[in-house]
């Protein structure tokens, strides 16, 4: 921890100007124009604020801040108008030298060495994961708020730069817990990636063009089928086509038969010559034994001698039935051949209608059913081919809807998931214990009609009641304002990696400088409540509060220094030498 010590201005043939602190709580109060504002204005600007604390005019051109820590004492010197701070530092961890406010190195980095950041790390800067520098400038605005900034309705945690609401935000997460945010940096480049995206939408639409393209192509192919139900007349087509299949062969089957019938006649007769044949031998052989005798004789082949041999009748006999069975069978043959060639002639004749019909069928075949056959297969072929096109018409309109579809999705993208969300960042135990510590101090403030409370970290400020801190009145907007400052550097305290331990707030309960209708004005009960909720942290934090008037409580451990305005009693103002 460390804190303000001593504030001094001084200036050529001016008296110096010394206030000195409190390592707790500090009040300074008295009337207007007696140079309170100077003091806050005069921190702030050897922290490294580019506004001038008074005018050059006054005579007083230089400001020293000394600062103590457990590590020792430092002291910052300021000239007006210039943009560098000498150092003078018994301090291990500080070297003295002359610091400037923008470069290597800078006047933030002894500061925030002062609270135990050695290395000054990198913070996101932008929603496009530009970065920069921790700064202290990042987070002394809510630890020195301003008499002009006390009343503002936006959070008092924020920047007045809303492009330093990215930085301040990380710089805040990195004062929690002290990680910076290398792993939520993108391995590309934000202009790669968009760029990459748009080569991706170029290739989609240009597809979707060749497609379209190729639809209207195969549209135009099927444009005469278009209302045509394929399916239907494609089952037409071939129910035609076998209708003249088999006129056609049923023209070829009388030929078929006649053909079938002059074959068997052939067989029938040649079976007929066989059974002639056979008669003829039949009878040659009964003629032949009829006609001879019955006994002859022969001479014996060994001894010469005449012998008798008479002749058997088995075998005429045999020969006689085997001829009545030939005869029989051609009488049955003959009716057969007689039944054929009636057979025959019949259809002879019906052959030659057959052939009349044949050659009209022939005729109808080669002049009519070919052709319209061949018609017919290239209807079938077009028809198949029509369905193919539609099919593959349908499939890039699948495809182009896909397309589209994905496009569109690429077109929409805001690129919020290469967008760093600052806020998302924020730990989700700071927001517990915001949410915690809000409703417990405006009862301990006694904050009039309080029902509700909670920390709202889209706004980072208070609603309370339902209300939003901006909806609120001057006063009240000046009351909450310090209580949320206080919050989050309790916060950082206590739960937090770094904090800077110290809260300078000017005119937090507005007692006499603004001029507030009724009901922007806080009850006497809230502002001793707020008063006395400071002083319980003054072993915690430096605490330095500037009004008017304060509330009449016990101020028992809290250095008060008043402003008279008088030449004739007590401390006139801040700067020695100037009256009102």
């Amino acid at each position: 921890m460390f804190w303000i010590n001593k504030l001094t201005v001084t200036g050529n043939g001016r008296t110096s100007s010394t206030i000195t602190f409190a390592k707790g709580m500090n009040i300074i109060y008295g009337p207007s124009n007696t140079g309170k504002t100077y003091i806050v204005s005069c921190i702030d600007y050897v922290f490294g604020s580019k506004s001038l604390p008074f005018a050059v005019n006054t005579g007083y051109d230089t400001i020293a801040v000394q600062i103590n820590s457990e590590y020792g004492a430092i002291t910052l010197t300021r000239k007006l108008n210039e943009n560098s701070v000498e150092v003078s530092s018994a301090n291990s961890n500080i070297e003295s030298g002359m610091y400037k406010l923008a470069g290597k190195q800078t006047l933030g980095a002894v500061l925030l060495k002062l609270i135990g950041i050695k290395d000054v790390p990198s913070v996101i800067s932008s929603k496009e994961f530009k970065t920069q520098k921790l700064s202290w400038r990042n987070i002394l605005h809510m630890s020195l708020i301003s008499e002009e900034r006390i009343i503002r309705k936006p959070s008092i945690l924020m920047p007045e730069q809303k492009t330093a609401e990215t930085s301040t935000i990380t710089a805040l997460t990195y004062l929690a817990t002290g990680q910076d945010f290398k792993e939520s940096m993108p391995q590309e480049s934000l202009a790669i990636i968009k760029a990459k995206k748009e080569a991706v939408e170029i290739y989609i639409r240009d597809e979707l063009r060749q497609i379209s393209e190729r639809q209207s192509e195969l549209k135009n192919e099927v444009s005469e089928t278009s209302s045509t139900d394929l399916e239907s007349e494609i089952d037409k087509i071939t129910q035609e086509l076998l209708q003249i299949q088999n006129r056609i062969s049923d023209s070829l089957k009388g030929n078929q038969k006649l053909a079938e019938c002059t074959i068997m006649e052939k067989r029938y007769q040649a079976l007929k010559s066989q059974y002639l044949s056979d008669l003829n031998r039949l009878n040659f052989i009964v003629d032949s034994a009829v006609n001879s005798s019955s006994e002859h004789t022969r001479s014996c082949p060994f001894c010469s001698s005449t012998v008798i041999i008479k002749d058997s009748t088995d075998y005429i006999t045999s020969a006689q039935s085997e001829y009545k069975k030939i005869q029989l069978q051609l009488k049955d043959l003959e009716r057969t051949i007689t039944s054929l060639n009636s057979e025959i002639l019949s259809l002879e004749k019906s052959l030659q209608d057959a052939m009349k019909n044949y050659r009209d069928t022939n005729k109808l075949i080669e002049q009519e059913l070919q052709p319209y056959a061949e018609q017919l297969k290239e209807k079938l072929w077009d028809y198949r081919s029509a369905m193919k096109i539609n099919a593959e018409i349908d499939a890039l309109s699948h495809q182009s809807s896909r397309m589209t579809e994905k496009v569109s999705e690429i077109a929409n993208n805001d690129e919020s998931t290469l967008t760093f969300k600052a806020k998302e960042h924020i730990p989700s135990d700071m927001l517990e214990w915001l949410n915690k510590y809000w409703p417990e101090v405006l009862t301990q403030c006694k904050f009039d009609d309080l029902q509700s409370a909670y920390f709202d970290k889209r706004y980072m400020d208070v609603v309370v009641n339902g209300q939003m801190k901006a909806d609120f009145g001057k006063g009240y907007r000046a009351y909450l304002n310090t209580l949320n400052a206080l919050g989050m550097i309790l916060y950082l305290k206590t739960q937090g990696k770094y904090s800077p331990s110290l809260l300078i707030v000017d005119s937090p309960i507005l007692s006499l400088k603004e001029k507030l209708q009724s009901d922007e004005k806080v009850s006497s009960s809230m502002r001793s409540g707020l008063f006395e909720e400071l002083k319980q942290h003054q072993k915690d934090l430096q605490i330095i509060v500037v009004e008017n008037e304060i509330p009449s409580i016990g101020y028992d451990d809290v250095k008060v220094i008043e402003f008279t305005k008088s030449k004739e009693y007590g401390r006139y103002g801040f700067l020695a030498d100037l009256f009102n």
